[in-house]
C-alpha cells in the first residue's frame, strides 16, 4: 500500500462518514435549506427538498469510493487480522480441554484431575488453514507441582486438528479480540454503519406510514 493510496483511503473514509452524519440530521430534522449566500449573493433554492437528495447522491458516491479503496489498500485485512489472532495465541486454550479429555498418555503417572498437573504448548505451528478445521502443530510441555519440587517433562511435537464447536468458538474470541483491541474494524468496518444509520431512520420512517 502506497502513502497516496493510504491518503486517499482516509480521505474517502472521512467523507463518506461526514456526508452520512449530515444526512441523518438533515432526515431526522426534516432540514430545509431556502436560500445560499455566495460571494455577497443570494441564491433562492424554489424545492428545499433537493438538497436532501443532492446529499443522498454525494453519500452514495462517496460509498462506492470508499469501497473500492478499502478494497485496494485493505483487501482481506479482517480475515487476516482474525487468523493472526488465532495464530498468536488462541489455538492453545481452545485444545486445552480436548488434550484432557483424550489423550491419556500425557497423564501417565498422574491424576489429570489435579490441578497441579498443566499441560502447555511451548511452541504452536498452524499447518493448514481451512473453512471447517484448522491443522496444528504443538510443541508440549508437562508440569507437575509437587509440595516439594516442580518437574517439567517434554512431550514432544504432536498433530492436531481443530474443528466443531471449537473452531467455531476460537474464531469467535479472536473476532470480538480484533474488534475491541484493534482498529481494523473501525477503521473499514465503521464506515460502512455509519452510512446505514440514514438508510435504516428512512426505511423506518416509511415503514411507519
Amino acid at each position: 500500500m502506497t502513502t497516496d493510496e493510504n491518503s486517499g483511503f482516509v480521505r474517502q473514509r472521512r467523507n463518506l462518514m461526514v456526508s452520512s452524519l449530515v444526512l441523518l440530521f438533515s432526515e431526522s430534522t426534516q432540514l430545509k435549506v431556502e436560500k445560499i449566500s455566495a460571494f455577497g449573493n443570494e441564491l433562492l433554492i424554489g424545492k428545499p427538498q433537493a438538497i436532501t437528495i443532492v446529499l443522498w447522491v454525494a453519500t452514495f458516491y462517496w460509498l462506492i469510493r470508499y469501497y473500492q479503496y478499502a478494497q485496494s489498500t485493505h483487501r482481506r485485512a479482517l480475515k487476516n487480522g482474525v487468523q493472526g489472532r488465532i495464530n498468536e495465541t488462541c489455538i492453545t486454550p481452545a485444545l486445552s480441554g480436548f488434550l484432557k479429555r483424550h489423550e491419556d498418555w500425557i497423564y501417565v503417572g498422574t491424576d489429570k484431575t489435579n490441578p497441579t498437573c498443566h499441560v502447555y504448548a511451548t511452541r504452536c505451528d498452524v499447518i493448514t488453514i481451512d473453512p471447517k478445521y484448522l491443522d496444528v502443530k504443538l510443541s508440549l510441555e508437562r508440569t507437575v507441582q509437587t509440595d516439594s519440587r516442580i518437574s517439567r517433562t517434554m512431550l514432544g511435537s504432536h498433530d492436531y486438528r481443530v474443528e466443531g464447536m471449537n473452531l467455531y468458538w476460537l474464531r469467535l474470541k479472536s473476532f470480538f479480540y480484533c474488534v475491541i483491541h484493534t482498529p481494523l474494524y473501525t477503521e473499514i468496518v465503521l464506515p460502512y454503519i455509519v452510512f446505514s444509520l440514514p438508510v435504516v431512520y428512512v426505511g423506518l420512517k416509511f415503514a411507519m406510514y
